[in-house]
């Protein structure tokens, strides 16, 4: 079985939405002392994003749109009107902060860790308003959505363990999904779904703590006779004491006004 282990601030990167709501386009942004930003080198496939120099960040192998979805904490189909060379061109961005920025560390707590996240979002959001020229409108549209809620019986979360090192480990093998998580906040688990599930889902649980988990489903993506288990939303009513539902509702989009090529520096 093929298993992935993801820090928060990997799983984070990789399409996790930030802590709290969904950061507006007006949000006042913080700055960055260097950027640069270079053509990825096109025998090089490979894509990543993480920690950077004095508590900076890089990107690499990354389109406009990866670099618009990680900077504005959203998915793709938030991103409206963005030029034919914003999904296609790869970029490798590195920036410094203009001022000092804690030390990511793996073992620091998940709330802080958030934190650090969003502050380097904001980061990003100034580096892309410099170098690519972005000018994006926002709006909110009515979209399919699931509500993550407390199933009838109450919730089987169990609290964190105290000194617990934030932690996700998702493995896909044998037609089974298994996620694993320690120290999490419920905002990892809706963005992992959100993700999965291909559409917002929304915490309305008012489950605020740190929790340890197990989930288990069978894999969409395997084949019909090869995938086992239950479906996600039995796993999750059954193991977690958590339940989704469809509905439809105010979803924020960002419409892109404005974006050009950078120069390379």
């Amino acid at each position: 079985m093929r298993s992935i282990r993801l820090t928060v601030f990997v799983l984070a990167a990789l399409g996790c939405q930030a802590f709290a709501q969904t950061p507006s386009a007006q949000t006042q942004m913080l700055g960055y002392e260097v950027a640069s930003v270079r053509p990825s080198s096109p025998t090089d496939t490979s894509t990543g994003i993480g920690p950077g120099a004095q508590g900076g960040m890089r990107a690499r192998g990354f389109t406009l749109m990866r670099l618009l979805m990680e900077a504005y904490d959203v998915q793709d189909y938030q991103i409206l009107n963005a030029p034919q060379w914003a999904h296609n061109d790869r970029y490798d961005v590195m920036l410094t902060p203009d001022t000092q920025e804690v030390a990511f560390d793996p073992a620091m707590g998940v709330r802080q860790m958030f934190g650090y996240i969003s502050r380097q979002r904001l980061r990003l959001r100034s580096v892309l308003k410099d170098r690519f020229g972005v000018v994006l409108r926002e709006e909110t549209r009515e979209m399919p959505s699931y509500s993550l809620t407390v199933a009838k019986g109450g919730s089987k979360l169990k609290p964190a363990t105290e000194g617990g090192t934030p932690r996700m480990n998702v493995s896909r093998g044998n037609g089974v999904v298994k996620a694993v998580g320690t120290s999490m906040i419920l905002k990892v688990m809706t963005d992992g779904l959100t993700r999965e599930l291909k559409s917002p889902v929304i915490n309305e649980t008012g489950l605020d703590g740190e929790y340890d988990f197990t989930l288990e489903w069978g894999d969409d993506r395997a084949t019909a006779e090869s995938s086992s288990g239950p479906s996600i939303f039995t796993a999750i009513q059954e193991q977690l004491g958590l339940k989704l539902d469809s509905k439809k509702g105010p979803i924020p989009v960002f419409v892109v006004e404005k974006a050009e090529r950078p120069t390379e520096n």
